[in-house]
């Protein structure tokens, strides 16, 4: 008993790990496009996009999307729909509860096209409930289908069609 208790955590765990690498960075480079339109539309001469911004600005999108990850998977047999339906309500529930925060930094409001700024950057976070919750969907259905695979079906006697004479 212990051990299949063990067994569903380590399940849980792993697929957890799955759906925050995937999304976060997903999340990450989404944030790095939207900070580039940014920076080409604003009048100043401002940024250059390198590799190091970049993989900085993913793995900040990494450290900051642990607990969201952690309240998706708890939260996640509660939203109703299909799967982009569910990362779809998380995204703006996600957006409700953040946005405020961040759409008001001094950045998204004073560079390039304010409205512009704060559509992408709201949509970052609809980017990530979606491609969590079909990721979560995709590697469930995955678990599931390897569980079955080593099971035997039941005992089914197929018959031949029968022929018809042309």
């Amino acid at each position: 008993m212990r051990a299949m208790a063990l067994r569903t955590v380590a399940r849980w765990l792993r697929i957890a790990t799955k759906v925050w690498l995937v999304a976060g960075v997903t999340c990450g480079i989404g944030a790095r496009v939207a900070m580039r339109v940014v920076a080409l539309t604003d009048s100043t001469p401002g940024t250059v996009l390198t590799i190091g911004g970049t993989l900085g600005l993913v793995v900040f999108s990494l450290i900051a999307t642990v607990p969201i990850t952690l309240l998706f998977m708890t939260l996640r047999r509660r939203l109703i729909g299909s799967p982009f339906r569910r990362g779809l309500l998380f995204g703006a529930g996600l957006l409700g509860v953040a946005g405020p925060l961040f759409l008001t930094s001094g950045e998204i409001v004073e560079l390039g096209i304010p409205a512009l700024n704060a559509a992408m950057f709201a949509s970052l976070s609809l980017l990530w409930g979606v491609t969590a919750s079909l990721t979560l969907h995709r590697l469930e259905f995955r678990t599931r289908a390897s569980a079955n695979r080593g099971r035997t079906p039941d005992p089914v006697r197929l018959e031949e069609p029968a022929r018809h004479p042309v």
